[in-house]
């Protein structure tokens, strides 16, 4: 596995983890919202990376 994989995992795994934190806060602001925001695009794009026919996947 190379090492990008390995980095790519390990923020996959801190970015579902930050999601389950920020899920648990009652009080809704600007900054939970953009920070919530920010986390879910970081997902999003390491779930686009991993589909084959990505040509900037590395793994």
């Amino acid at each position: 596995m190379s090492y990008a994989a390995l980095d790519a995992a390990r923020v996959a795994k801190a970015a579902k983890s930050a999601l389950t934190a920020l899920g648990q806060i009652k009080e809704q602001s600007e900054t939970l919202s953009r920070k919530t925001i920010m986390v879910e695009r970081i997902e999003r794009l390491l779930q686009l990376l991993r589909k084959p026919r990505c040509p900037v996947a590395v793994w």
